[in-house]
């Protein structure tokens, strides 16, 4: 047997694979730190806007005399029509000649 050559079987960029884990591992967990700071902040106790006072929709009226009620099912309905519209642009071009 020739000891002259030998032959070490590396992967090559294995070093470079677990430092790029260990970056992405570290910037996961700092993202997930920065996210919860908001969640560790103390809440006056007094004020905010958890402590407001909402008025009943029904007696409330708007633009002229149109109750709250009727003023929020009217926004529902227009967003319930912009949904369905905008599933049926979807629907159109997935139908598209190009998309085939």
């Amino acid at each position: 047997m020739n000891n002259y050559f030998r032959v070490e079987c590396k992967r090559p960029g294995t070093q470079s694979l677990f430092a790029r884990r260990a970056i992405a591992l570290a910037t996961l967990l700092f993202c997930l730190f920065a996210c919860s700071l908001p969640l560790l902040a103390q809440e006056a106790p007094h004020g905010g806007e958890a402590n407001l006072v909402l008025p009943d929709l029904g007696t409330a009226s708007f633009l002229g005399g149109i109750s709250g009620r009727t003023l929020l099912l009217f926004g529902m309905g227009v967003g319930a029509l912009g949904l369905v519209f905008g599933l049926l642009m979807y629907q159109h071009l997935q139908n598209l000649h190009v998309h085939e």
